[in-house]
């Protein structure tokens, strides 16, 4: 057995965490629960009037919540690391990018008006600022994630409003076409935010989120994934 004195000593270590696979992973869990709850509620109301479920509407939240989490994750990963002074030390998560793609998008993160976009804008440009295309926002799944992106927003910077029956609110505008409608509320109103916290659009927003980045980083020329990820933990003794 080794002298525990031999074991060599640190003044202090560094280490980087990456969260992206984090944020999904949470998402699916929640979407999963959220789509059991729904299931029993459903089988408890069958041929009932409208309904809210309160587990099944905390469920879909967290789910919507985290799916955006997660695409803001993995680009503020990409970007923090093209930053990243010494290179050596981003080699693997900038994996299938040249030096001058990287230096390309370090730029880009560094610029003030980016900071101010949205986060399907920032990966647009991103993929625009190495000559790699865009994100078109009237397709899926770039116009799936930009509406998830609004409703993550208006449900986190929640602000009460007085609705009208007769008007369509602003996100059922955008979400309407995207989004499957919900079981228990059926026709009821209003339609925010009680028609979007259900199971369908919970896994939607995984679904459409996922979707969004794997192809982004598909085409941004990316070899290792947001799932890929090195964790380390500092012990002491």
């Amino acid at each position: 057995m080794g002298d525990p004195s031999d074991k060599p000593k640190y003044d202090r270590i560094r280490t980087r965490h990456y969260f992206a696979g984090g944020h999904i992973r949470a998402a699916r869990l929640m979407a999963s629960h959220c789509q059991e709850s729904e299931r029993l509620a459903v089988e408890a109301h069958q041929g009932g009037r409208p309904t809210i479920d309160y587990d099944v509407q905390s469920y879909a939240v967290c789910a919507i919540v985290e799916s955006g989490a997660f695409v803001e994750a993995r680009l503020n990963e990409i970007w923090l690391a093209a930053r990243e002074p010494n290179r050596a030390l981003t080699t693997s998560r900038l994996a299938g990018l040249d030096d001058d793609q990287i230096d390309a998008i370090r730029d880009l993160a560094g610029r003030k008006d980016s900071e101010r976009k949205n986060v399907v804008s920032k990966l647009s440009d991103t993929l625009a600022c190495v000559d790699k295309g865009s994100i078109d926002k009237e397709l899926s799944p770039g116009r799936d994630v930009w509406g998830l992106t609004q409703l993550r927003n208006a449900l986190v910077h929640f602000k009460p409003e007085l609705q009208w029956d007769n008007e369509v609110h602003t996100l059922e505008e955008m979400l309407i076409g995207l989004v499957p409608g919900n079981p228990l509320m059926q026709k009821a109103k209003p339609w925010f935010p009680h028609q979007v916290l259900c199971a369908g659009v919970a896994l939607w927003a995984c679904e459409k989120s996922t979707e969004l980045i794997l192809d982004w980083e598909k085409a941004l020329g990316l070899t290792s994934s947001y799932s890929t990820e090195h964790a380390m933990i500092i012990v002491e003794g």
